[in-house]
């Protein structure tokens, strides 16, 4: 996986209700100071099983991010992972589990989740990967992302000839990379830090299928994802 620098704290909100779901107590213990980087305020809502995360979802609260694990009490996998994306419609939902082969993966994001993270990413990494999440994007694990698929359509690689399923900030970034901007003069038009930038571009690159800048300008005027003009 990708380790990438920590953005900055205030780039989503100031202050973020996050439930944290693991039944293991230290795992949560383990993760709890990285979520907290997530804003100036993260009050962090923990659960051991099916039951207790659904319980948050109806506490009358302000839920902004779910992260869950696939193998706990009550998830039976999928089926659980289905019931907590009803539980909270809107909400982004990530998961968090030590079991990432492409078939985990694949079911996960058929359930319409936002961010599937392995528990042996680095510790920056899943701040910055939760961050993305935060920010309305989909984080994918490098190892998956040339062969998942989203069912909802949402930004997810793809193999297949064609144009890729590219969020709208990514096609932004693209056709500002087009008219010759560098990644600085790219986060300031578009008001982000530079960091970001590079961010989206790392996960657009396995989309088109380029490993870099240049391949990714060619792919995308050939595309017309970012037409000259």
């Amino acid at each position: 996986n990708l380790c990438w620098p920590i953005m900055p704290l205030n780039e989503y909100k100031d202050k973020l209700t996050v439930v944290l779901a693991d039944d293991h107590a230290v795992t949560r213990a383990g993760l709890v100071p990285f979520v907290r980087e997530l804003a100036d305020r993260v009050d962090v809502l923990e659960a051991a099983s099916l039951d207790e995360v659904l319980a948050h979802s109806t506490g009358g609260g302000r839920i902004d991010l779910v992260i869950v694990d696939l193998r706990m009490p009550g998830m039976n996998g999928v089926m659980g992972l289905r019931t907590v994306r009803k539980g909270f419609p809107g909400v982004p939902v990530v998961v968090f589990s030590g079991f990432s082969g492409l078939s985990d993966v694949r079911q996960a994001f058929e359930c319409d989740i936002n961010g599937f993270l392995p528990k042996t990413m680095g510790c920056d990494a899943i701040v910055s990967a939760l961050k993305l999440v935060l920010a309305g994007e989909v984080y994918v694990p490098a190892v998956a992302r040339p062969d998942v698929f989203g069912a909802s359509g949402a930004a997810m690689p793809r193999r297949h000839p064609g144009v890729p399923a590219l969020t709208p900030r990514e096609r932004d970034i693209l056709r500002l990379l087009c008219d010759g901007l560098s990644n600085k003069e790219i986060a300031r038009s578009l008001g982000l830090q530079e960091i970001t930038v590079k961010t989206h571009l790392r996960n657009v690159f396995p989309k088109l299928g380029v490993s870099n800048r240049s391949q990714a300008l060619k792919a995308a005027l050939q595309m017309g994802i970012a037409p000259v003009g």
